[in-house]
C-alpha cells in the first residue's frame, strides 16, 4: 500500500440546492480565498489576473476594468432614474466589464474550484449571465437574470457550489460590476502530486506546498506508487524531490508522457547526470555531478524567484553524498539560477514553454527558510506560467478563403511544417493583422474567392520587405499591382478556364512532381487565375498548358523567399496539386533559420550543415517542430531532402 496522505484546504459546505444530478447549483459555502478587488490600481486599468496572479482574467471578448470611487471613478446603474452610482460591497474598489459582453475567470491553473461567489450589479438594461465550465470546457451550469443583477447601484451576491471541478466562470452582461469574488476547492480530487524521498523533517517541498495552500496528494518514499500516480491521468502538476534512491523502472518514460501531455513538473533528482532521458524531457543538455553543497543565486531576475532572497545558502549539514548536478540548457530552455555566483554554472533550468522547472541541487543540504521561500516562489510560478513569447519572425500562419479542398492543410502536413496559427476561413481582417504581427515569419496564403481586406496589400508588401517568407495564390492578382510588386510579378493576365501546369527549368521547388493536370470535375470558380511574367529578380519555375509554353504559372522571387502560384487549387487534380504545394513548402526557407538545402543545394554539404546545427543544439535543427532535438529530426530532414532533391 503506497504512503499517500490527502491535504485539502479546510472549508465547510453550509447549504446546497438542487437535485442529486445537479452539477452547479445555487448554494452557500465557506471560501478558501476572497479577492476584495482592493489590491488593484483603479482608474479603469484592465486586469489580467485576480487572486494574486493565480487566476487569469480572459477577455471574452471584453476586459475587466478596475474602478476606484475614492479617486473619482464613476460607474452608474442606468436602470434607475436618476442613475445612482454603483457602490462596492467592501472598500472603495470593484471591477467592471468594460462594455456590453463578457469576461472569463480561468480557475484551471489552480486545479479547478468547487464553489464560486461574487457580488454583482448590472449598469444597464439587459440580461446578466453566469455560466460555468468544467476542466474540459463543457458547460455545467447556466444562470441568468433577465433584468440584470442588483438594483439601484447596490450589488447582490450570487453564490454557487458544484459536484464537479469548475474550470472557468464566464460572467456576461451590460457593463456588469463585480466585487468580493470568492472560491472554495474543498471536496475536489487533487490535481497536484507531491513526491518526497527526503528525510523528515527536511521535506521542504511539502512545507512549501502547505504554505501555498495547495490541494495535493503526497507520496512518500514509494517509487512504484509514483509511477502509478503519473500513469493514472488524475494529476496536472507533479512536484518531485528525489535526493535518495533511484526511480522505479519506467519512470523516465512516464514523466516524458506526462510532460508531453501538457502537464507541469517541478523536479529535483540527485542522479540526473546518469539519466539522459530525464535530461531530454526537462530541457537539460548536460548534467555534471558535484558532491559538496553549493549556494544558489538568482542570475537573471527570473519571475520564478518571486520575492525569495538570493542567494539561498547551504545549511552546513550534508545528509547526502551526491548533492546534485551542474546543468546546461538544451535548445529552447533557460538557466534561471546558478551555483556559487550570478555568473556560475547552471543550477535551475526552465523548459517546455515554462511548464517544467528542474533544480540541480538537493534541498536537504540548503538553509531551510531560504530554501522553502525559493520553492514557494518556483512552485507558484511554474503552476501558472504562460509560454514565453516567440522570437520575432519565428511563427508560421496559414490563411484560406473558401477553398473547397483542404490543399494547404494537407500539403503543410506532408512538408512537415507545424502551423502556429490557422486563421479562420475568410478572416480577411485577421490576415492583415497577422501580416503586421512581427512574431510571424512565414505566411501560407490561398484566396480563390473574394477580395482581400483593404490593408492586406501594404501589409503583405511590408511582410516581404522585412525578410519573411510567403507562399501565395490569388485568383485576382491581375487587379492588384501592389501584391504583384511584392511577389516579383511584373504583369498578370486573367484566364477563366482551368489550365494544366508543368515544371519549368527543372526547379527544385517541384520535388518529385513534374505536372499538375486539371480536375475533370467542373471548376467551382469563374476566374481561375492569371498568366504571369516575372519582374527583375523573379524567375518562372512553372508554366501553363505544356512544357516550354512560356505561359508563366509559378514565380519565385525575393531571394527564393516568395513563391506565387497563378492558379486556383480547387480546379486542379487534388493529389497532384497537394504534392506540388507540399514540395514548394518544403523548399521555401523557414522562419529564422538558415536553410541548409538552399545554401548547399542537393549535396552532402546540406547534410553536414544540418549535422552542425544539430550538434550545436541550434533550434533550427528542430525540423519536426516539436521543441526537442532527437532522432525524429534526422528522419524529418531526410524526408525534406528527398522531397526537395528527387
Amino acid at each position: 500500500m503506497k504512503a499517500m496522505s490527502k491535504h485539502v484546504a479546510a472549508w465547510t459546505l453550509l447549504a446546497a440546492c438542487g437535485t442529486a444530478l445537479a452539477q452547479v447549483t445555487p448554494g452557500t459555502f465557506t471560501p478558501d480565498a476572497v479577492d476584495t478587488m482592493e489590491g488593484y490600481p483603479g482608474g479603469r486599468a484592465f486586469l489580467s489576473t485576480l487572486f494574486g496572479g493565480t487566476v487569469p482574467v480572459v477577455p471574452s471578448p471584453l476586459n475587466l476594468a478596475s474602478i476606484d470611487i475614492a479617486i473619482g471613478d464613476t460607474w452608474f446603474d442606468f436602470r434607475s432614474s436618476p442613475a445612482p452610482q454603483i457602490q462596492p460591497t467592501s472598500g472603495t474598489k470593484f471591477g467592471s466589464i468594460f462594455g456590453f459582453g463578457g469576461i472569463e475567470l480561468d480557475f484551471a491553473p489552480i486545479g479547478g474550484i468547487s464553489a464560486f461567489s461574487a457580488s454583482l450589479c448590472a449598469a444597464g438594461f439587459g440580461v446578466d449571465t453566469i455560466e460555468f465550465f468544467d476542466l474540459s470546457g463543457n458547460s455545467i451550469g447556466l444562470f441568468q437574470d433577465p433584468g440584470g443583477w442588483g438594483a439601484a447601484g447596490i450589488m447582490e451576491q450570487q453564490s454557487f457550489t458544484s459536484t464537479v471541478a469548475i474550470g472557468r466562470v464566464r460572467i456576461d452582461g451590460p457593463e456588469t460590476t463585480i466585487d468580493d469574488v470568492a472560491y472554495a476547492q474543498g471536496a475536489l480530487p487533487a490535481q497536484i502530486l507531491v513526491y518526497s524521498e527526503g528525510q523528515d523533517p527536511l521535506q521542504h517541498e511539502r512545507v512549501a506546498a502547505d504554505n501555498l495552500g495547495l490541494n495535493y496528494d503526497h507520496i512518500v518514499r514509494d517509487t512504484i506508487g509514483l509511477n502509478n500516480a503519473l500513469a493514472g491521468g488524475q494529476y496536472r502538476f507533479a512536484i518531485i524531490h528525489q535526493p535518495a534512491n533511484n526511480f522505479a523502472a519506467g519512470f523516465a518514460g512516464l514523466l516524458d508522457t506526462f510532460v508531453s501531455g501538457g502537464n507541469r513538473v517541478h523536479f529535483s533528482f540527485w542522479n540526473l547526470d546518469a539519466e539522459p532521458a530525464l535530461q531530454s524531457t526537462l530541457g537539460v543538455a548536460s548534467a555534471v555531478d558535484f558532491f559538496t553543497p553549493r549556494p544558489v543565486f538568482d542570475n537573471a531576475g527570473h519571475p520564478s524567484w518571486g520575492s525569495a532572497a538570493s542567494p539561498v545558502a547551504t545549511s552546513g549539514s550534508d545528509p547526502w553524498n551526491d548533492n546534485g548536478d551542474l546543468l546546461t540548457a538544451a535548445a529552447g530552455a533557460e538557466i534561471v539560477s546558478t551555483f556559487d555566483s550570478t555568473a556560475g554554472p547552471g543550477a535551475t533550468i526552465v523548459a517546455n514553454d515554462n511548464r517544467t522547472l528542474v533544480n540541480g541541487f538537493e534541498y536537504d543540504s540548503m538553509q531551510a527558510s531560504g530554501m522553502v521561500a525559493l520553492l514557494e516562489a518556483q512552485i507558484a510560478w511554474v503552476r501558472t506560467a504562460a509560454p514565453p513569447p516567440p522570437p520575432p519572425g519565428s511563427l508560421i500562419f496559414l490563411f484560406t478563403a473558401l477553398d473547397n479542398k483542404p490543399i494547404l492543410d494537407n500539403a503543410a502536413a506532408l512538408a512537415g511544417i507545424t502551423v502556429d496559427l490557422r486563421l479562420p476561413d475568410s478572416d480577411f481582417a485577421g490576415l492583415t493583422a497577422t501580416l503586421n504581427n512581427p512574431d510571424y515569419g512565414m505566411g501560407i496564403i490561398s484566396n480563390p474567392c473574394c477580395f482581400f481586406d483593404a490593408g492586406t496589400p501594404a501589409a503583405l508588401s511590408n511582410f516581404v520587405a522585412n525578410g519573411n517568407t510567403v507562399h501565395f495564390s490569388y485568383w485576382d492578382l491581375d487587379t492588384n499591382p501592389t501584391i504583384q510588386a511584392a511577389l516579383g510579378v511584373a504583369s498578370a493576365v486573367d484566364f477563366f478556364n482551368p489550365r494544366p501546369v508543368f515544371s519549368h527549368v527543372g526547379h527544385p521547388s517541384w520535388g518529385a512532381v513534374s505536372s499538375v493536370p486539371v480536375d475533370p470535375a467542373p471548376s467551382p470558380w469563374f476566374d481561375n487565375g492569371d498568366t504571369m511574367t516575372p519582374a527583375a529578380g523573379g524567375t518562372v519555375v512553372g508554366v501553363f498548358d505544356s512544357v516550354g509554353s512560356g505561359q508563366g504559372a509559378i514565380i519565385v522571387a525575393n531571394g527564393n523567399r516568395t513563391l506565387v502560384n497563378g492558379f486556383d487549387y480547387d480546379s486542379m487534380d487534388t493529389a497532384a496539386v497537394t504534392d506540388l504545394v507540399a514540395a514548394q513548402l518544403a523548399w521555401l526557407p523557414k522562419p529564422g533559420c538558415a536553410d541548409c538545402i538552399t545554401l548547399h543545394g542537393c549535396t552532402v554539404f546540406a547534410y553536414l550543415c544540418f549535422l552542425n546545427l544539430f550538434g550545436a543544439s541550434d533550434p533550427c535543427a528542430d525540423i519536426d517542430g516539436n521543441g526537442v532535438l532527437d532522432i525524429f529530426d534526422f528522419l524529418a530532414f531526410q524526408n525534406v531532402f528527398a522531397m526537395r532533391c528527387p
